[in-house]
């Protein structure tokens, strides 16, 4: 869009201070749209996975199915709960890693499908990963907000749906939503199957969300 800041104001020799205030409420609403774009950042990413000896390990790499470098970053954008933006560089892979044991309330025989999520810790780029498929309802996953983490462990114990699991504890921290992948599941805690579908997220991703029930009679 084209600038509404007059770079001809204030004028020399008699200026008013309601140009020089239009002038910065110009570009207070130009940075704040930049700012709006930028938070809603996620460029220049796929989802990566692998896996040994029972686990499954989860990164993101470049377009090019490379790891980010100086050279070729990838930038997320956050907002906090505030308000505030920020926008991480990622110049090496960042990844998260399930433990055999994990099952992250998976069942043997059926499929389960995994979010992740990126969280801003004060910082510090940090990978999530859930099954919203929670036994008491679905796990409500929203773009752009904060949550809390549980550290995995890398015991095995990371068992339950509904909980979002990190290598770290994390307190209310900036978050998005990266993409989701869909397991077949042999053994539940046994990760050896590479998932089926891997989908990177867009505004058109269609993110869990409870059964609202049948409408009122």
């Amino acid at each position: 869009m084209p600038s509404a800041i007059d770079p001809a104001v204030p004028v020399a020799g008699t200026p008013t201070t309601q140009s020089v205030r239009d002038n910065f409420a110009a570009a207070k609403s130009e940075i704040e749209a930049l700012q709006l774009i930028s938070a809603q950042l996620l460029a220049g990413f796929t989802i990566t996975t692998s896996r040994a000896d029972g686990t499954e390990t989860i990164a993101l790499a470049t377009l090019a199915g490379d790891a980010p470098s100086a050279a070729n970053p990838i930038r997320i954008g956050f907002y906090d709960d505030l308000g505030a933006f920020t926008a991480l560089t990622l110049t090496a892979a960042p990844t998260i890693t399930l433990s055999s044991g994990s099952t992250l309330g998976a069942e043997d025989g059926a499929y389960i499908d995994l979010w992740l999520l990126a969280f801003n810790d004060s910082g510090t780029f940090r990978l999530g990963i859930i099954n919203c498929d929670a036994p008491d309802g679905v796990f409500e996953l929203q773009d752009n907000t904060v949550y809390t983490t549980t550290a995995e462990g890398g015991a095995g114990g990371a068992d339950d749906a509904g909980v979002i699991y990190a290598d770290t504890h994390m307190s209310w921290k900036p978050a998005r939503v990266l993409g989701v992948l869909s397991y077949p599941i042999v053994t539940a805690g046994t990760w050896d199957t590479a998932p089926d579908f891997v989908r990177t997220f867009s505004p058109s991703t269609p993110l869990p969300r409870p059964d609202p029930g049948p409408p009122p009679s």
